[in-house]
């Protein structure tokens, strides 16, 4: 029996990043096998340094089709989503996967190409914000902020709410791109005057961090400076 060809992670699916416990989806994807007397597949899944457990495979069955075998005979693909994986809070986790293929008389492949990818439930720490000043010139608020493990995180986003405590509302986003460098910046557009409590929350690929500290800004906007000038009637 041939090898099963190049196995391939097509797809991530995870649970809403607002939370630190997991389970995470995968489709893997591979050529179909050509032999006659084909059965299906056989998935394979370990987690971090764990051996395989070859006595517990999942089975997406094929169906020959002009001489392949097909996970999806209908779309002629072998692509095939894995079942709910559970990865520990708190973890750095890697999942890899290898697949065989078996025939009709039990006799299997050997193992495909091993896949795997790394989930990074790491708790990320809270940003700092170390300065928020509001500018009349620009009518913006202007906020500096820290991040511990920064590489870790692909954007940050700021809330604003009415009273301290929030409820907030996000108001304003800052992607982590190349270059960028501590400590960061941020500004919103003030809408008027008012009482502002303000928090940054960093988000990873997987997860978020807690809110940063609180900072409360009153902000008065001046109206444009008036200049002295006189006025002479003359009556006639």
């Amino acid at each position: 029996m041939k090898k099963i060809l190049t196995l391939m992670i097509m797809i991530i699916f995870l649970a809403a990043p607002n939370v630190f416990a997991k389970n995470v989806k995968y489709t893997l994807t591979w050529s179909p096998n050509t032999e006659p007397d084909m059965a299906g597949y056989k998935i394979y899944i370990r987690l971090n340094d764990n051996p395989y457990n070859y006595d517990d495979p999942q089975d997406p069955v094929c169906t020959i089709k002009d001489g392949k075998c097909w996970v999806d005979p209908t779309n002629e693909n072998c692509d095939w989503e894995t079942p709910d994986i559970p990865i520990p809070d708190g973890e750095l986790t890697t999942i890899c996967f290898v697949a065989r293929a078996y025939d009709t008389g039990n006799n299997y492949s050997e193992d495909s190409n091993e896949v795997c990818d790394t989930v990074d439930l790491r708790i990320l720490p809270a940003s700092l914000i170390t300065a928020s000043i509001y500018n009349d010139a620009t009518k913006t608020i202007d906020f500096v902020f820290t991040q511990e493990q920064s590489d870790r995180v692909i954007r940050w986003e700021l809330y604003m709410g009415p009273a301290s405590g929030g409820p907030y509302n996000k108001i304003k986003e800052l992607v982590n791109s190349e270059g960028l460098t501590s400590p960061y910046s941020i500004s919103w557009d003030v809408p008027g005057d008012g009482d502002y409590y303000f928090v940054i929350v960093g988000f990873t690929d997987e997860i978020n961090s807690v809110d940063s500290n609180e900072v409360y800004v009153n902000v008065k906007v001046h109206p444009s400076p008036m200049h002295n000038f006189k006025i002479k009637a003359r009556i006639q």
